[in-house]
C-alpha cells in the first residue's frame, strides 16, 4: 500500500507539467537499444531513434503481456516533467510478439526522457526505469 502511495506521488510529480520546446533544424539519427522485463511484461526490443531535431521515434516489442489493461509511453525534456504521448489498450494476455511504435513530435533540443507505464486490469500499475536520449545537433 505504501509502495503504491509513494509511486503514485512520484508519477503525479512527473505528470505535473507538459511544456516542451520545439526546435526545427535537420539532425542526424541516434539510436539506443534498451530492455525492460517483469512478471506482467517482457520487452525484448526497445529503441529510440532521432528522426528530426524535435522528433524521436520510440518503438518496442513485447514477448508477453499478462493482465495488462493499458500501456503508455511518457516523454519529457526533464526527468521530472513527463507526459503521456502514446497509449495502447491490449485486448488480453499475449504470448506472441507485439510491436508498438510511437512518434514523439515535441522532443526537446538536448536530452529527452522516456518511460513505459502499464496499468493492470485490477487497477495496479508499474513502470519501467527512465531512459534518456541525447539529441544530435
Amino acid at each position: 500500500m505504501i509502495r503504491h502511495l509513494i509511486s503514485a506521488m512520484f508519477i503525479f510529480c512527473l505528470l505535473g507539467s507538459c511544456n516542451k520546446t520545439n526546435v526545427i533544424e535537420p539532425v542526424p539519427a541516434v539510436e539506443t537499444n534498451l530492455l525492460f522485463k517483469d512478471s506482467h511484461i517482457n520487452v525484448v526490443e526497445m529503441k529510440m531513434k532521432q528522426k528530426a531535431s524535435s522528433e524521436v521515434l520510440f518503438y518496442f516489442t513485447t514477448r508477453y503481456e499478462v493482465g495488462i489493461q493499458k500501456i503508455e509511453v511518457l516523454a519529457g525534456t526533464t526527468p521530472q516533467n513527463l507526459c503521456v504521448f502514446f497509449k495502447s489498450e491490449p485486448t488480453g494476455d499475449s504470448n506472441a510478439f507485439k510491436k508498438y511504435v510511437a512518434l514523439d513530435d515535441k522532443a526537446g533540443p538536448v536530452y529527452n526522457y522516456y518511460m513505459i507505464r502499464y496499468t493492470l486490469q485490477g487497477g495496479d500499475w508499474s513502470y519501467s526505469t527512465l531512459y534518456k536520449i541525447k539529441m544530435k545537433n
